[in-house]
Parts: structure tokens; sequence; C-alpha cells
């Protein structure tokens, strides 16, 4: 079925096939748990944490 209706899923599966790059920027004090949010969002370890 192809309609209005079904017009958000049509675009996510779009999208999930031909692949899509987005930009995401957290901001905080030190010690807010940013390297801790992004790591949940993306179930794994992108961002360590980097002391300096």
């Amino acid at each position: 079925y192809i309609g209005f209706a079904t017009l958000p899923e049509q675009v996510h599966r779009k999208s999930v096939k031909r692949g899509f790059e987005f930009t995401l920027m957290v901001l905080g004090e030190t010690g807010l748990g940013k390297s801790t949010l992004i790591n949940s969002l993306f179930l794994g370890d992108l961002y360590k944490d980097r002391r300096i």
C-alpha cells in the first residue's frame, strides 16, 4: 500500500536503504555525563572519555 498515511514509514525505509549521515553536538560542563549519553544512544563506546 502506498499513500499519504504511510509516508513517514516510506521515508524511513528509503533512508535506511540508502544510508544517511547526521551531526550531533552535546555541550555541557565536565562531569555531567555527555560521553555516557552518546554511548547510551548508540549502544557502545563510540566516544571514549578523554582526560586532559
